[in-house]
């Protein structure tokens, strides 16, 4: 009987010692877990796992997943989660995410992830992509669109020793190189303009089968020859005619007496 009652005693003297150091358990600040896995990316179109990088290629869907865990027992309220995106035209894309409660940036946490590509694109929000889970992967809320922005988006409160994972998802885009014209050839901006052959002036056809026509002859017309020679014979015929004329006139006059 004295053993129970000095056991009782024992109890007694130390739960007022427990009851004094609760309270102190019980308010130590929440803490949101950091390190390599707190943000990741994959890519949904490909079906593919989370990692810090993930490849991408035109129009495909990538998720970016921030895990948040309150590593510590008191509650973290108004959890703000934010995320760059960049809008440059590039092949490499690294987000920078950060998550901060009202508490204090102490107890915030922060994590990049990376999407390359072998074309050069942009990298653009989701509208309506933002979705928080339970540590189960069971879906807790749809949050507004934000997370992009610097405002960023509130992912509410977080309980001790819990964790949840905000997702949100971004499309890749490419840009569209610049091409030659139509009828051109080359690569922009070295486009050519071919020259087409045509066939030379004169001839008749389509290049290669250029014919040259045959010229028409021009007809001619013999006109009279009026040479040396033919003065000469004139003024022989009119001296013979001359003198042939004067013998009948003669012998008609000697004709007459």
């Amino acid at each position: 009987m004295k053993k129970i009652l000095a056991s009782i005693a024992a109890l007694v003297a130390v739960i007022p010692a427990l009851a004094f150091a609760m309270p102190v358990f019980a308010d130590s600040p929440g803490q949101l877990q950091s390190g390599s896995l707190t943000y990741l990316v994959k890519n949904v179109t490909q079906s593919g796992t989370y990692a810090a990088t993930a490849a991408a290629s035109c129009n495909d869907v990538v998720q970016f997943s921030t895990e948040l865990t309150n590593t510590e027992f008191s509650q973290l309220n108004n959890i703000v989660v934010s995320a760059t995106l960049t809008g440059a035209n590039s092949n490499s894309f690294t987000s920078v995410m950060t998550a901060v409660p009202d508490s204090g940036a102490s107890t915030g946490t922060t994590g990049t992830a990376t999407v390359t590509s072998g074309t050069t694109g942009t990298l653009a929000y989701v509208n309506g992509s933002t979705k928080l889970y339970d540590g189960n992967g069971n879906l807790l809320n749809t949050l507004a669109d934000g997370i992009a922005t610097t405002a960023g988006v509130n992912a509410g409160n977080l309980a001790g020793s819990t964790t949840e994972y905000l997702n949100f998802q971004a499309k890749l885009t490419c840009q569209t190189p610049p091409t030659c014209a139509a009828g051109q050839t080359g690569t922009y901006p070295n486009c050519v303009t071919p020259v087409t052959p045509t066939c030379a002036a004169g001839q008749t056809g389509t290049y290669p089968n250029c014919v040259t026509p045959t010229p028409t002859p021009t007809p001619t017309t013999t006109l009279p020859n009026t040479g040396a020679g033919d003065v000469i014979g004139i003024a022989i015929g009119a001296i013979v005619a001359g003198t042939v004329a004067g013998r009948l006139y003669l012998s008609r006059k000697l004709s007459r007496r």
